[in-house]
């Protein structure tokens, strides 16, 4: 019967005994320093490479589906129709226990509609609005005011105001590990574009409303947390993101290092607007 090898890179040391204890040949160092299955498949379960290691660094076990089955949400096109359907799938979430969301909303009138959502649920809801430096830019573009305002302060919703969202306002390359010792920078616009191409604007929109909420430490690092965008107008993307410091995200320790856990919600049609 086929078996699975694993090589559990937080306990292994790379010390490499385990690479000629092996029968079959499946094990292997890898050219940047670290040691890999290569040819699992071959792999019928004996053990010795798991008997060697005093660091519990190698897991071998049946070959067997292990999932959980959930539905991603993909809107025909992109936009703020979307927006009330996109609420009801963030609640459902909520209800399974996640408890923090963050949502993008340029006037409040999408906020609003998710703290409608998820009253009397145990979450916290951050609103991420424009910083002034977009004021400055788009002069046109609304700000949350009046009884928009109002009726979010008085449910006691946190607006983020005036807060510099982490990658757009952050420095202009950031630290990306390539191997177990080589950095190189990262332009912080391919990181933009690249979650762009992947999700549309609503997706870049999310993972920046997360990474800002955490550096004003509105959660705890490694919270698993929901995070809303859109295109324009409303609401068409939801993922579930692990807290992570922005600066960490692509260098930092592995635990701090950017991840997309799941997606809730995605346009198809996508709209660039550059």
């Amino acid at each position: 019967m086929q078996r699975f090898v694993w090589i559990v890179d937080e306990k292994c040391d790379h010390c490499g005994r385990c690479v000629p204890a092996c029968p079959k040949n499946i094990l292997e160092f890898h050219p940047r320093g670290h040691i890999h299955a290569m040819r699992w498949h071959l792999c019928d379960g004996c053990g010795e490479c798991v008997r060697i290691c005093d660091r519990g660094g190698i897991e071998v076990g049946k070959l067997a589906p292990s999932f959980e089955k959930k539905s991603i949400c993909y809107f025909d096109r992109a936009g703020p129709v979307n927006t009330r359907k996109l609420c009801e799938l963030v609640a459902a979430r909520v209800r399974e226990g996640i408890g923090y969301v963050v949502v993008t909303s340029t006037s409040g009138t999408t906020a609003l509609m998710m703290a409608n959502e998820l009253e009397d649920l145990n979450a916290k809801l951050i609103v991420f609005t424009i910083p002034p430096i977009w004021k400055d830019i788009f002069p046109s573009l609304p700000t949350i005011r009046g009884q928009v305002k109002e009726r979010l302060e008085a449910k006691g919703i946190r607006i983020m105001e005036g807060v510099l969202p982490a990658i757009e306002c952050g420095p202009n390359t950031i630290e990306c590990s390539c191997s177990q010792k080589e950095r190189r920078q990262i332009d912080t616009v391919a990181i933009w574009e690249t979650l762009h191409g992947v999700g549309g604007q609503g997706l870049p929109t999310a993972v920046e409303a997360i990474f800002t909420a955490v550096k004003e430490g509105e959660f705890p690092i490694g919270a698993e947390v929901i995070g809303v965008g859109g295109t324009g107008n409303g609401a068409d993307t939801a993922i579930i993101m692990k807290a992570t410091p922005y600066e960490q995200m692509l260098s930092g320790p592995k635990e701090n290092r950017f991840d997309i856990l799941e997606i809730i919600a995605l346009p198809r049609n996508k709209i660039r607007y550059w």
